[in-house]
């Protein structure tokens, strides 16, 4: 990027727009850089919220907004902020969710089809114990299993706290933001050597290192011998039941919902 006269936030501003391929997310980052020369926490700050404001209420180009911070900031920097900003704008969303979005969220998902994935969700977390469910969490967050959208809106009506899910989300997050924000990092790199992958081997390597670091403790558990064996005649009982029947809809029942209101 080259150095140009600073520019003001009013001559900014209407240059500005949400980039949503590498093109826009470089021609960002070069408006950005010229105004953070001279306003580097004032950049740093809008730039924050704005993100804050994308990952709270699901809309989509954050991942080349890490980009952008990565091209500007650099490095350590845009791994900070856009961390925090994933981090606290699930945790937003999180909130809303549970404070005032209870009816809302259940039309949406059974507008949607995902009452099964809502009954696999409440499951999950009501099987596993405290360390296996941060586990879990961490592994959709990692994973594409669920739209973090799902995550962040339908947690509090399935039995996942507040604090396991923020540890998670900041765990989870990292490998992609790590990707973006190098990428944006290496920008100018790339396009003045000509080459054609802005991560080396050396950021392959340590990329890997903390999937696998993230993904171990999911894996034991997994190869861990279980004791389905003593539980399996209560099982078996329960399955031949006569009395037992299926909720055809158990997502976020209104009850539920009603009852939380009242009090």
């Amino acid at each position: 990027m080259e150095t140009s006269a600073p520019i003001t936030f009013e001559e900014l501003l209407p240059q500005l727009y949400l980039p949503r391929d590498l093109v826009q997310a470089g021609d960002v980052a070069e408006k950005l850089g010229y105004f953070a020369e001279a306003n580097y926490w004032q950049c740093l700050v809008c730039v924050l919220c704005v993100f804050i404001i994308l990952q709270s209420f699901n809309i989509p180009g954050s991942i080349f907004l890490n980009v952008v911070m990565g091209c500007v900031f650099g490095y350590k920097e845009g791994m900070a902020v856009g961390v925090t900003a994933g981090t606290v704008g699930a945790m937003v969303a999180y909130t809303i969710s549970n404070k005032w979005g209870g009816q809302l969220i259940m039309r949406i998902v059974t507008a949607t089809g995902m009452n099964e994935k809502v009954t696999w969700f409440r499951k999950q977390v009501a099987e596993n114990d405290a360390f296996d469910k941060f586990m879990f969490l961490v592994f959709l967050r990692v994973s594409p299993v669920l739209p973090n959208w799902f995550i962040n809106v339908v947690s509090p009506h399935v039995g996942v706290a507040a604090l396991p899910l923020t540890l998670a989300t900041v765990i989870g997050i990292a490998p992609q933001t790590f990707i973006a924000v190098h990428a944006g990092a290496m920008l100018r790199h790339v396009i003045a050597s000509g080459a054609t992958s802005p991560i080396g081997k050396k950021e392959w390597a340590g990329l890997l290192v903390l999937g696998i670091f993230v993904l171990l403790p999911v894996l034991l558990k997994r190869l861990k011998p279980s004791d389905s064996s003593k539980d399996e005649p209560f099982r078996r009982e329960a399955s031949t039941s006569p009395n037992r029947t299926t909720d055809p809809n158990p997502v976020l029942p209104e009850c539920d919902i009603m009852q939380k209101k009242t009090l």
